[in-house]
């Protein structure tokens, strides 16, 4: 069960470190989308191959500036759906250098290339076919089944640590107790007692056990048998059960405040942020 435990373990962290892409290493392609709540769905991460700099100090990362990054309507990079043609690609943070590249996962490695993110599209979007096309060769992340995912190896991780360190204390505890009992086992005698009776009357002792003087004068025969003192009883110690390990409870990723927080970043105010969230995520509050 400890082997099970850990190598559940293992996989669950290995699942973590995986890329799981809906497009890799195209310039165009289609995506089902399958809105499992029917509140629509977060959407699309693009990648392209690249390095994340900012040589000129811009406050614009360099790979975004050979395209329309400043565009209210880009063209470089598409992503329609079939129930709407309108373009619902947007670069928001993934080309602004002044925020938090590790908070807004702007960086993967994807065998010996190194990806950055170009923008994000599909918000929203429902059940139907979502069409993208880039500018460049893509690499296209539909986040809704990441965090579903992440969810499900989370808690199969959770459970296979729960099952070694369970598995591992049971073991520790039954060597305890086999030590201890092996100690009391060597240190627990069996011992006998030896009755030294003196003969009345000033009898002589006989080759067998010393006798007692009879009442009255009379001397019993001599070599008469004594009876032995009764054999004390052996201890046995009580089994101690090992205790139980709970593993800590592991904090859950938050996908409606990561949905809020894109949503402010893309110029929404606060409180549309939140109504939009609130619908996609019933009672949400920022």
């Amino acid at each position: 069960m400890a082997a099970w435990g850990y190598a559940t373990v293992e996989d669950a962290g290995e699942s973590l470190e995986d890329n799981d892409w809906a497009l890799e290493g195209v310039t165009s392609g289609t995506i089902e989308v399958i809105d499992d709540d029917g509140e629509g769905e977060i959407g699309f991460s693009i990648f392209i191959e690249g390095t994340l700099e900012n040589a000129d100090e811009n406050d614009v990362w360099d790979h975004c500036e050979q395209y329309d990054h400043d565009s209210n309507d880009p063209q470089d990079f598409t992503v329609t759906h079939t129930a709407d043609s309108d373009n619902s690609f947007w670069y928001d943070s993934a080309c602004d250098s002044s925020q938090d590249p590790e908070y807004y996962d702007l960086t993967r490695t994807e065998g010996s290339k190194s990806l950055v993110k170009i923008g994000d599209a599909g918000l929203m979007y429902t059940n139907g076919t979502a069409t993208v096309t880039c500018a460049t060769t893509c690499w296209v992340q539909y986040d809704d089944k990441i965090w579903e995912g992440l969810g499900e190896d989370l808690v199969e991780g959770a459970s296979g640590l729960m099952s070694m360190l369970g598995s591992t204390c049971f073991f520790v505890g039954g060597c305890c107790l086999l030590l201890l009992g092996l100690i009391l086992g060597l240190t627990i005698n069996d011992k006998t007692q030896t009755v030294v009776v003196q003969g009345g009357g000033g009898g002589m002792v006989g080759m067998g056990a010393p006798v007692v003087g009879a009442p009255g004068g009379a001397v019993p025969m001599m070599g008469a048998p004594v009876a032995a003192a009764p054999m004390a009883a052996p201890v046995v110690a009580a089994p101690v059960a090992a205790a139980p390990v709970v593993a800590a409870p592991i904090a859950q990723p938050n996908p409606a405040q990561e949905y809020y927080n894109g949503l402010l970043t893309q110029g929404y105010d606060a409180a549309s942020a939140a109504q939009y969230t609130a619908q996609h995520y019933p009672g949400f509050q920022p």
